[in-house]
């Protein structure tokens, strides 16, 4: 049985959030040991990250790194205050850069990015359709072509949910009012989507692409996306029903395997690629499921994985950006010896892999049609869960 999914933000959080907004401190708040107590002082779990295990020089070159990002983000953004990329990639995209802004206590309306941010929150409440998609591209459900919008419109969807979701909390008057029916509307069109008719009964409670396919009818990589969705959205004060969120995790937990301690993609190909088991993780914590076998299995598997050399893919299956964005997020949330002994080289290998414009190279894959908007804002976020400034990867 799950834990409730509501919970209560911190109020220490909420007071860092406010000041790094006015710009009365830093990134470097978690160098501190007054500030590892805000940080961490309501931690669920047993093992906090040490914060101490990065040295101060390492921690200014991150903080330098996603200053240099953000800068080459805000720098190639599109008129239309879309962030570029695959025309089918969007608004999911710009929703990642919006998410990477808003992880370093950026917000629409303030400060030195406030008017750029403003419009990519507009060009991605513009891209809803009446049934509640978002998507840039027309979706044709009987279209099989891969990287359209018939497979990207579901990340679209569930990932531009989750930016708004976390947008929401941080937002009132007018952009609160034009927000909220928006998210609504998203999280009846994707629980509407999570009830569809299935092929293969095991695969309740998950979600996959717009247009069904003959070996799977739900994967991990896109029901993640929709967990962090609907997290976030509960977290504003949605309401999603517990049914849904049960339903949700047991397809998750279906994806475990313990004698190794990965994930699978799905429940017919069995593959499992690192970033799963980074999702696996995500979705349990998020959920309030802590789990110590699972911990420990799939937090040993994790720690064993490396990101070196730079943009090479582990396996065939593996994207890099991608897998480092979940295995960053996953093994903070596992704390302690996990993300201590990740962390420290996984965040050097980012930032000696950044270009000098502040980019990070696109995916050294198929996934490279996507472009290095996508990639810089993973990046970002791959580096930034010490920060603790969006809401639902807060610890």
């Amino acid at each position: 049985m799950l834990k409730s999914w509501r919970v209560v933000i911190n109020p220490c959080v909420l007071v860092l959030m406010f000041g790094v907004i006015l710009g009365e401190c830093t990134g470097k708040l978690y160098g501190q040991d007054t500030d590892k107590e805000i940080l961490h002082g309501t931690s669920p779990h047993q093992n906090p990250p040490r914060m101490s295990v990065v040295p101060q020089e390492q921690w200014d070159k991150i903080d330098g790194s996603v200053e240099r990002g953000l800068a080459w983000l805000a720098l190639n953004q599109n008129a239309d205050g879309s962030f570029p990329a695959k025309s089918s990639g969007n608004p999911g995209i710009t929703s990642l850069c919006v998410m990477a802004f808003l992880s370093c206590g950026h917000q629409p309306g303030q400060g030195p990015y406030g008017e750029k941010l403003d419009r990519a929150v507009d060009y991605v409440l513009g891209c809803q359709t009446e049934k509640g998609q978002f998507t840039h591209d027309r979706i044709d459900p009987f279209s099989r072509t891969p990287h359209e919008a018939n497979q990207t419109g579901v990340y679209n969807t569930s990932i531009s949910g989750l930016m708004l979701g976390e947008l929401y909390g941080m937002t009132e008057g007018k952009r609160a009012v034009v927000i909220q029916p928006k998210i609504e509307l998203a999280l009846r069109f994707m629980l509407q989507e999570q009830t569809r008719p299935l092929t293969n009964p095991n695969d309740r409670g998950g979600w996959r692409y717009f247009y069904r396919t003959d070996d799977a009818d739900s994967d991990l990589s896109v029901t993640c996306w929709q967990v962090m969705f609907m997290r976030s959205a509960v977290n504003a004060g949605f309401e999603v029903s517990e049914l849904e969120a049960e339903l949700a995790m047991k397809f998750v937990n279906r994806c475990y395997r313990p004698q190794s301690g990965e994930f699978l993609y799905n429940l017919q190909n069995y593959k499992s690629p690192r970033a799963m088991a980074g999702a696996g993780v995500l979705c349990l914590f998020l959920t309030g499921q802590y789990d110590a076998e699972i911990e420990r299995r799939t937090g040993a598997y994790l720690k064993s994985t490396s990101f070196r050399p730079y943009n090479v893919p582990q396996t065939g299956d593996d994207h890099y950006h991608y897998a480092a964005y979940y295995c960053s997020q996953a093994m903070f949330q596992l704390g302690g010896d996990y993300w201590e002994k990740f962390y420290p080289d996984f965040s050097n290998v980012l930032v000696e892999g950044q270009n000098r414009d502040g980019s990070w190279d696109a995916e050294n894959d198929r996934h490279g049609i996507f472009g290095n908007s996508y990639t810089t804002a993973l990046s970002i976020l791959a580096l930034t869960p010490p920060y603790q400034l969006l809401p639902l990867y807060q610890r």
